[in-house]
């Protein structure tokens, strides 16, 4: 598209001259010429843009309320329904993106937590068999 104004050659799609600046609009070229022809500014019309409706959103990007939150942490305190909990919250249908995402790093925490229990504890008996095999000769 050619620039009426400084006469610049710009790639198609592009909304502004990249020379000089001006718009490029093909719709509203009779208020355009009318300008330049005047040797006045050109004020394109102000385009109108979508308000952004919160009831269009998909409930799973919904934040969780403090009441709900509290109410995990409460679920949580139960000794044995914790952890089937997090594998429902983590692996199930929940609708609750942030829950999700909760249970799977309590879950992955917990993991971590038992592998490092397991590994002291292996260390604990190998050094608990060797000293008593040091003491038995």
């Amino acid at each position: 598209m050619i620039c009426k104004m400084c006469n610049t050659e710009n790639t198609d799609g592009t909304r502004f001259c990249q020379s000089c600046g001006q718009p490029l609009y093909e719709a509203d070229n009779t208020n355009y010429s009318d300008a330049v022809q005047n040797n006045q500014p050109y004020y394109p019309p102000t385009p109108q843009y979508q308000q952004s409706n919160q009831n269009n959103r998909p409930t799973e990007s919904y934040p969780m309320s403090v009441g709900s939150w509290i109410g995990v942490f409460f679920l949580s305190l139960i000794p044995i329904a914790n952890i089937i909990l997090l594998f429902v919250w983590a692996f199930g249908g929940t609708s609750k993106v942030s829950l999700k995402t909760y249970a799977r790093a309590q879950l992955i925490l917990s993991l971590i937590a038992v592998l490092i229990v397991a590994i002291i504890a292996i260390i604990i008996v190998a050094v608990g068999a060797s000293a008593s095999s040091y003491y038995y000769y």
